[in-house]
């Protein structure tokens, strides 16, 4: 927004100032410690960059850290500074963990998988030559924002390249590397990368992941335990291959999902995305009970909705899928249920 492009270069004009004063004060004798601008103050002025939609800037200003830590450094020195660490009292401005994430955000809310996973893999290799792990690593926030940025990107390869990097986090974390521990989001924002995807083996690959999940949650590892998000991005990829025998898969999850809802999973509860999305798998499957399917979900969902499920009252684009799969039926009287239907719906929107 214009609100946040001013607020980042307000931020960026404080900064060149604090940067400027600092250089003054060395030269005429001084330590330069008083407004020196240290690594919180870049990561204030990266993260509003990032927040304006300002990627580039953001990045920019991340390799500048470096080098404007060193100028101030190498003047200090020039000035007979004795302060060339933070325990001898230098104000450190090296990029961080932090800095590092927020310009990976950046570019992932501008939709640039791509660019954000380019600053990951950087962030690693600078990581192992700086041999400072404990300011500078990747973790699970790291990949987790590149795998969404994938997964919401649109790109023709995203879901591919979504999933290697799936891959190349779990070989870190089963070499030992605690920090970037693959969860539920990732695993779920790779699921939802194949939804999205045009792959022939979409739906495959979206369902493999998901019985990956419930596996390594069934054999206790509560981090990646499937949610309702989880099994609805499958569902959406059931959905959109249209392939024979999706609706009849995607309807086996939501049962899944409501048996283990019932047994105490509160975050495996169907929602109207996820009715609606099979609900939208019965019309591109073309069988010829699809419409009574359809007509059954609605039901369900009205059902529900009436003994006080808010959340799971119907939409004008539930009807419209349920009209669809009826549209599509060759099942006998579909055509005027589906008129009915569409009666209901403008009386009620």
């Amino acid at each position: 927004s214009a609100a946040n492009r001013q607020s980042a270069e307000d931020a960026r004009r404080l900064l060149s100032r604090m940067e400027g004063m600092t250089l003054d004060d060395i030269a005429r004798g001084g330590r330069g410690t008083l407004v020196r601008p240290n690594t919180i103050s870049f990561n204030t002025l990266i993260l509003a960059l990032a927040n304006s939609g300002q990627p580039e800037a953001a990045e920019e200003l991340l390799f500048e850290m470096e080098d404007s830590c060193l100028a101030i450094n190498n003047a200090q020195s020039d000035h007979g500074g004795h302060y060339v660490n933070e325990e001898q009292g230098a104000v450190s401005c090296m990029p961080n963990t932090i800095t590092y994430n927020s310009c990976i955000l950046a570019w992932a809310k501008q939709g640039n998988a791509q660019r954000a996973e380019s600053l990951l893999r950087r962030m690693m290799e600078l990581s192992l030559e700086r041999n400072d792990q404990d300011e500078l690593k990747a973790d699970c926030i790291s990949f987790n924002t590149c795998l969404h940025a994938y997964a919401v990107s649109g790109e023709a390869d995203a879901a591919e390249r979504a999933e290697d990097l799936l891959r190349h986090q779990e070989t870190l974390f089963l070499s030992g590397n605690d920090d970037v521990r693959p969860d539920s989001i990732s695993y779920t924002s790779v699921i939802a990368a194949w939804s999205s995807s045009r792959h022939p083996q979409a739906a495959d690959r979206a369902l493999q992941l998901l019985e990956e999940m419930e596996e390594l949650y069934e054999a206790g590892e509560d981090y990646v335990r499937p949610n309702t998000h989880s099994y609805t991005a499958a569902i959406n990829a059931l959905a959109r291959s249209g392939a024979a025998g999706s609706a009849q898969k995607a309807r086996y999850l939501l049962d899944t999902m409501q048996e283990r809802y019932h047994a105490g999973r509160k975050d495996c509860k169907p929602d109207l995305a996820c009715y609606t999305s099979i609900i939208d798998a019965y019309a591109r499957s073309g069988s010829d009970d699809a419409g009574d399917n359809a007509v059954e979900l609605l039901n369900e969902m009205i059902e529900l909705n009436e003994a006080g499920d808010e959340e799971l009252k119907p939409n004008t684009r539930t009807y419209c899928s349920v009209i669809s799969a009826l549209g599509r039926s060759k099942a006998f009287g579909a055509a005027e249920s589906a008129e009915k239907l569409l009666e209901d719906m403008e009386r009620m929107y």
